[in-house]
């Protein structure tokens, strides 16, 4: 199961069954392991210049009237998505729970490792913040948290310099 959130890409048809590519500039994450919430903060959302306006807007409105998951993320219980629309961008919150840390944590790409838990940044990303500390292990950009947090921050902004993104724009004007 590949991670969401690690791949700032957010593959929104993953998680609501959308048809459309829709990419964030940055993401922030807040997992909250003794509440067992997490909410998702996608920002700046855009998609490819080709993707018909009919497409966008079937999308959004489904995601903004989601109640859950789909069937492949039944370990999540989804509890709210907020879209918040601005003049030239859209940003979306989704807030969940979770039973146990191995469920979240496979949804999110951490892994315990050596005493610590570690999120491995993706070659398109930049960490931009994080109560995390930066590490290099196995020849791999990480996050580290010790095993006791309970609380993980963490912010990632998208490497725009990546070809296959390059071409995309705001979703904001497709937004009812």
């Amino acid at each position: 199961m590949s991670s969401i959130f690690n791949q700032v890409l957010i593959l929104f048809s993953t998680l609501f069954n959308v048809n459309s590519e829709i990419v964030a500039d940055r993401s922030e994450l807040l997992l909250d392991l003794q509440n067992q919430t997490a909410t998702i903060t996608y920002y700046d959302l855009e998609t490819s210049e080709n993707v018909e306006k009919l497409f966008i807007q079937e999308d959004l409105k489904r995601i903004k009237q989601a109640t859950k998951f789909n069937s492949s993320y039944e370990f999540l219980s989804l509890s709210n998505v907020a879209v918040e629309a601005k003049k030239n961008s859209v940003d979306i919150t989704i807030t969940f729970t979770f039973d146990k840390f191995s469920d979240v944590g496979k949804f999110i790409n951490l892994k315990l490792v050596d005493g610590n838990i570690i999120y491995p940044q993706m070659e398109m990303e930049k960490v931009t913040s994080s109560n995390g500390k930066k590490m290099r292990l196995e020849e791999l950009d990480v996050i580290a948290w010790d095993a006791t947090t309970k609380i993980f921050e963490l912010a990632i902004k998208r490497d725009k310099n990546i070809d296959k993104y390059q071409n995309f724009e705001t979703i904001a004007p497709y937004f009812e």
